[in-house]
């Protein structure tokens, strides 16, 4: 585990003007930027006010057994040409980490009383393990799922769609379905047809991204 030094000889020793880049928090993208001016030649400050490195990608632990993730619950593009291992491979990181996979028939539980739906990888399995959740909702679940996965297809995790030009491409991609990618999730989900706990099971992941079914748009669902 990385430590922050807080004694007065480290802070007294922080001259602003000994640096080329002062990076203010520790989080993924911190440390990302750090690494990677240091890499150049850079002399790098590297700031953070909480005593462990990593920001939402450490967990913390209860009663000796528990343990909690504060952020991140698995990355995705992690294959030998993915954005993540492309990362690691630009600071000479890669053969330092081995990247598990995750369950393929349950990348993820939903669980609810009474209730239980494993989301396996895999659009097509997705697809037929909701169906077989609800078997009346045939169509509502058909159609959601198109565009979801339409969407999800058409993401490219190298760009950012908090850009103007980003979220311009993705609609380009996005052909026909490209109408639902500013509908509130809820909103979407409702001119679907889905049912209450269809929409419950379809909403949980949101929670990883920090938003509400009645605020975040499809592209923040999962996809498999």
């Amino acid at each position: 585990m990385s430590t922050v030094d807080r004694s007065p000889d480290a802070v007294e020793t922080t001259r602003p003007s000994s640096y080329d880049a002062i990076i203010v928090g520790s989080g993924l993208g911190g440390l990302t930027s750090a690494a990677y001016l240091a890499a150049a030649g850079r002399r790098v400050l590297l700031l953070e006010r909480y005593d462990v490195l990593g920001g939402s990608s450490h967990v913390f632990r209860r009663h000796r057994k528990w343990e909690f993730d504060v952020g991140v619950h698995y990355i995705g593009d992690c294959g030998d040409d993915g954005l993540v291992p492309s990362i690691m491979r630009g600071v000479g990181l890669d053969d330092r980490i081995e990247w598990l996979p995750l369950e393929e028939k349950a990348v993820d539980t939903v669980l609810a009383p009474g209730f239980a739906l494993d989301f396996p990888h895999g659009w097509d399995e997705f697809i037929a393990n909701q169906l077989a959740a609800f078997p009346n909702e045939q169509g509502a679940i058909r159609r959601y799922l198109s565009v979801l996965r339409r969407i999800g297809e058409a993401v490219d995790v190298s760009e950012t769609l908090g850009s103007r030009s980003g979220m311009v491409k993705l609609v380009r991609r996005t052909g026909l379905a490209a109408g639902a990618l500013m509908m509130p999730v809820a909103a979407f989900q409702l001119a679907c047809g889905l049912s209450p706990e269809a929409m419950m099971v379809n909403s949980v992941h949101l929670g990883a991204v920090a938003t509400t079914p009645d605020v975040a748009p499809p592209c923040c669902c999962p996809r498999s």
